[in-house]
This record gives structure tokens, sequence and C-alpha cells, in this order.
């Protein structure tokens, strides 16, 4: 029986497929299963699977009509025989060492429910926006509750631990690994770079994010958002010189000139602000202002 299920569902995702699947089958750590789920593709997805199928036993495909993500990743993991499950999104890389890292975390912590680490966000051509380094496993587990920092390729997790919290929760379209990151007793953090996020039009976050709302100029309001998020990280890091030379060719909204005044306090009073300030205003925005409640989307 192998030791890790990797699981990853693919739905039309030809352009970025050959590289996702090539960066498993080359990790250093070998005794895993890749379960791929052909989500129903219309491109040419499928055949570029069947290619790396004939050539790896380790790979299993699981061809169906089109469900959706959550629904799929549940069925992949109900076919897993790995004591741990890896998540691999279609136009995500992992780095040689991610399963062997998290695999030794994992196993050396037994009462770590899930293991995730840093990445790299890269955009559409692969080249790199900026590392983010998530907080420590002190924090992450209180940071997590008030924002989903982790990347959804980033982790490893223990499959009773998955069964324990019922699995993807199948009502949510979108933020299912939330829902089931909150569920967990237990995160690790790995202090080092083990994915490359990819972030671009096609990304499901921004896809969602855009299919919310009705407007025109549908690529500026994608580079608004992305100078947004990256100050805002940027800001977590301490890395306060960086994000006010961003802020300053692009301060466009209110929330900007915040995180522009933000850079010039001390990082106490920043973090506050970040992980506590704003977590509380946006909640009573989100509580008594009916346009800002967060939209739960349904499959």
């Amino acid at each position: 029986m192998p030791k890790i299920s990797v699981v990853m569902s693919v739905y039309n995702g030809e352009r970025y497929l050959k590289e996702a699947v090539e960066s498993i089958l080359s990790q250093s750590f070998q005794d895993f299963e890749f379960i791929i789920v052909n989500d129903g593709s219309t491109d040419g997805s499928k055949s570029i699977l069947q290619f790396f199928a004939r050539k790896d036993p380790r790979i299993r495909i699981i061809d169906q009509q089109n469900i959706g993500l959550t629904k799929s990743l549940n069925k992949a993991i109900s076919f897993s025989r790995g004591e741990f499950i890896a998540r691999q999104d279609v136009d995500d890389i992992s780095f040689p060492e991610r399963l062997a890292k998290q695999y030794e975390s994992l196993s050396k912590e037994k009462d770590a429910d899930l293991a995730c680490s840093w990445y790299y966000i890269i955009d559409e051509s692969g080249e790199t926006i900026l590392e983010r380094k998530l907080p420590d496993s002190s924090l992450i587990n209180k940071i997590i509750k008030r924002e989903n920092v982790i990347a959804h390729s980033s982790v490893m997790f223990r499959k009773s631990s998955f069964l324990q919290a019922g699995g993807y929760e199948e009502k949510y379209k979108y933020g299912q690994d939330w829902f089931l990151w909150l569920k967990m007793k237990n995160i690790k953090v790995l202090p080092e770079c083990l994915l490359k996020y990819r972030w671009g039009n096609e990304n499901i976050t921004h896809k969602r994010h855009l299919s919310t709302l009705k407007v025109k100029d549908k690529a500026q309001l994608l580079e608004y958002r992305k100078v947004c998020i990256i100050s805002s990280i940027l800001l977590q890091q301490a890395e306060s010189k960086k994000c006010r030379e961003i802020l300053k060719k692009k301060i466009f909204s209110i929330r900007n000139i915040f995180y522009y005044l933000l850079t010039f306090l001390p990082r106490p009073v920043v973090l506050f602000c970040i992980w506590d300030l704003r977590y509380h205003f946006k909640s009573t925005l989100r509580k008594y202002v009916p346009y800002c409640r967060k939209k739960v989307v349904y499959e």
C-alpha cells in the first residue's frame, strides 16, 4: 500500500497540466499513488493524462462527467489507499522535496493533522511575484480562523483527520479547503517554500471574485485586487519598505491608502491592524451592511 495518495482534479487544464503532473512524478519520495479526476474536460486534458498513465503505473485516472472540484476531491480521496493525502492543483508546481519533507513532519509529530508550507506566488508565465511566508505553527491555528493563508496545493493531511472532519463540504463550490482547515485541530507549518502557486486570470479564487461583480474592465479590477492582496501579504511579513514602493505607484483606493500609512508604523501595530482590527472591522460591516455581507457560493 502506498504511504501517500496525491489527489488532483482536472477540468480543462491542458495549459499547465503536464508541468503539474511532472512535478509530482519527479518527487524524491516515490512511495505514492497519484489519483487524478478528469472532471468532464473538453480540451486535451484527457489525452495528456492517458499519456502519463501509460508511462507510470502509480497514476490512477477517474473519468467522469463534470461535477465540480469539491465533489471530485471527495471522490478521489474515497478511492485513496495512503495514510496521508497530498493535494495538487492542475496549475501549481510542487518542488521535488515537498512530499518527503511533509511526510517526515507528519510522521514525527503524531498530533499534527495537517502540514503545509510557504510557497512562491507565480504569474501565468511562471515568473515569481513574491514569496509567501506563513505565520509559524504557534500562530497559524489562530490566523486560519480569520483568513485562509494556506495554498490548497501546499498541504498534506492525515486521511483519518480528513474523515473525522467529514471531508470537504460538498455544498460549497468555493472555499471548500478553508472550511476543512477550520476543522483541523493542529496545523504544522514548514518554514520553507515547497510549492509554486500560480496566480492568474484562470485562478479559481480570482474567477470567483470577478464572477460576482458586474464591471466593464475586469482586467483593471483584477490588477487592483492583486495590489491589495500583495500589500497585505508584505505587511504581514514585515516587508514594509517593499510594500510602500508598490503602493506609491498604485494608491487608488481607501484600502491602499490605509496600507500605505501602515508601512510607517511599528511591526506590532501593523500586525494588530492587519490581523485583529481589519478582521473586526470587516466582521462589523458584514453584520450591519447588507452590501458587504460575504456570499457563500453553493454548487
